[in-house]
C-alpha cells in the first residue's frame, strides 16, 4: 500500500485513515473545518526516485461539515503500479463540486 502525503493546506484539515483495497483504495477522511471544504482534491502517484507515476486524478470523496467522517476513493489503477507515494492537492475554486 503506498504511502499518502496530504500537502499543505490539505495536512491542516483532512486526516486520512483505515485505508483497505476497495474499488482502488479506501479510506476515511476526517474534515476539521479550520479551512473551507475545497473544491476539488486531485491525488498523483510518486516513484522510489519522486517522479510523477500518473497524471492527476480526482478525489471521490463527499461533502463533509466539520467533525464529519466518510469515505474517499483512491483509483489506483489509473496510476503505475510503481507508486510508492500518493499526493494529494486540492483546489479552492469556489465551493465544493461533487465529485459523484
Amino acid at each position: 500500500m503506498p504511502c499518502l502525503e496530504l500537502r499543505a493546506p490539505l495536512s491542516e484539515i483532512f486526516t486520512i485513515s483505515h485505508c483497505e483495497a476497495i474499488s482502488g483504495l479506501t479510506c476515511r477522511i476526517r474534515y476539521n473545518g479550520k479551512r473551507p471544504l475545497p473544491s476539488e482534491v486531485f491525488f498523483y502517484g510518486l516513484d522510489a526516485k519522486g517522479k510523477t507515476a500518473c497524471r492527476p486524478i480526482r478525489l471521490i470523496y463527499p461533502r463533509l461539515k466539520p467533525g464529519e467522517v466518510g469515505s474517499a476513493t483512491f483509483f489506483l489503477n489509473a496510476c503505475s503500479d510503481s507508486s510508492d507515494r500518493v499526493v494529494l492537492e486540492g483546489k479552492w475554486n469556489g465551493p465544493y463540486k461533487n465529485p459523484y
